[in-house]
Parts: structure tokens; C-alpha cells; sequence
């Protein structure tokens, strides 16, 4: 992972359009809601550029499974995607989801239903990622596992 994350300031499409249309401000717009096929948008905001994810485009078509049960970043990764989303956010700083999720798959972030964002926000922080990433956990959340949610 690059310490410093990607400033982005124009995403292109698959098509290698750029993404974003300027209103009579010259400010960035959403061209009819991803309508166009996209999965990323770039937009100005507060001296930063946000590059915001869009986890239902079916471009994300990497694995993202749970004991071999096929699963994508499309069907399962809204952790992944409210992770770097909510980075972006924080820092202005866009990073690829992929590799977040190859990441959680790697440090038991990957739970039966979704990302366990716990188990992931714990190793981002082991592993020196959370400070990159913009934020720190301190354990405090609540595990992504079925059988301790149905328990209470």
C-alpha cells in the first residue's frame, strides 16, 4: 500500500470519458446518477477533491468471498466501500477499495455476512494502515458475527 494513499483529481470511466461534467459555476456535477456506467465520482469539496465509490456498479466484480461462497466487492464489500469512502472524506486522500479488501481477506476482516469491520479496523491499526487512512479504533465496536448478534 502507498503510505500516502492517490490524490485523485479526475477519474475517468471504464471508457476513459471523464466522469464529471461542470456546471455554469464550473464546479463538478454528477452526470445523471451513474447512469453512464461509472463506479467512481470526483467532486470538489472544502480545498479537497473527494473520489467517492459506488459499491452496486457491477465493475467491482473482484472476490471478496466467505468460505468459497463466490461473493464480490458488489454483493459484500459495504464495509470496504464505507471505509475508503469515509477516508476520502477525512483526508482527501482516495484509495483503491480492491486493495483494502484484499488487505481485509488477508487480516480476518472478511465475516460471514460482509466485512467485519471490527476484525478490520483492528488489523488497519495493527498494521499501521488506520493512521494512512485517516482515523483510529479502539475496539470499540461490535463483531460482525451472527451467531454473537442473535446471543444478546
Amino acid at each position: 500500500m502507498s503510505q500516502a494513499g492517490t490524490a485523485v483529481e479526475s477519474v475517468p470511466s471504464d471508457a476513459g470519458q471523464d466522469i464529471r461534467k461542470k456546471d455554469a459555476a464550473g464546479s463538478a456535477v454528477l452526470k445523471s446518477p451513474l447512469a453512464d456506467g461509472t463506479y467512481r465520482l470526483s467532486l470538489p469539496y472544502a480545498g479537497h477533491v473527494l473520489t467517492l465509490c459506488n459499491q452496486r456498479c457491477r465493475d467491482w466484480s473482484s472476490l471478496y468471498e466467505y468460505q468459497g461462497n463466490g461473493s464480490t466487492l458488489t454483493q459484500a464489500g459495504c464495509g470496504i466501500f464505507s471505509t475508503v469512502n469515509a477516508s476520502c472524506w477525512l483526508t482527501g486522500v482516495y484509495h483503491d477499495p480492491e486493495e483494502l479488501a484484499r488487505f481485509s481477506l488477508e487480516h480476518g476482516g472478511r465475516g460471514d455476512d460482509g466485512t467485519d469491520r471490527p476484525a478490520l479496523l483492528q488489523a488497519m491499526m495493527d498494521q499501521g494502515w488506520a493512521q494512512v487512512y485517516g482515523f483510529r479504533y479502539e475496539g470499540d465496536g461490535l463483531r460482525n458475527d451472527l451467531d454473537t448478534l442473535y446471543s444478546h
